[in-house]
């Protein structure tokens, strides 16, 4: 189970979150109470992610033809090595030559950036004649 949430919250997955916070009582208490199955989602499998570590995730969905569940079966291989507080930290450890911006970010700002240097280029040649 994927949350994303407003920010980074550097919890871990959903077991560090229940073992180290008061809301891991209360919801073992409210799935004993109302008689859910217990484990049906075990909390290991439960990432916190923030809208940037998500746009990663589709990122690589989308740029690398990987589906969700390769990506989230990695991360969980991962994490039972390596505990890390982000899922971004996963990806980055797991994906490391995948990872870069999204081509979303990077093709607008790639135009931008070859507009200025023709605009600075222009001033240079500009600035040689009048010399």
């Amino acid at each position: 189970m994927l949350v994303v949430t407003f920010k980074d919250l550097y919890i871990g997955n959903g077991k560090s979150f229940l073992e180290q916070t008061p809301a891991g009582k209360e919801i073992e208490e409210f799935i004993s109470n109302n008689r859910f199955q217990a484990n049906c989602l075990p909390f290991e499998n439960i990432y916190f992610l923030s809208p940037r570590e998500f746009e990663w995730l589709i990122y690589l969905v989308k740029e690398h033809k990987l589906t969700p569940g390769e990506i989230i079966r990695k991360v969980i291989e991962e994490e039972r090595r390596d505990k890390k507080l982000q899922f971004g930290q996963h990806l980055r450890s797991v994906f490391p030559a995948m990872l870069g911006s999204p081509s979303f970010v990077k093709t607008p700002c790639d135009v931008l950036f070859a507009q200025v240097e023709q605009v600075l280029s222009e001033k240079k040649q500009d600035a040689a004649l009048k010399n």
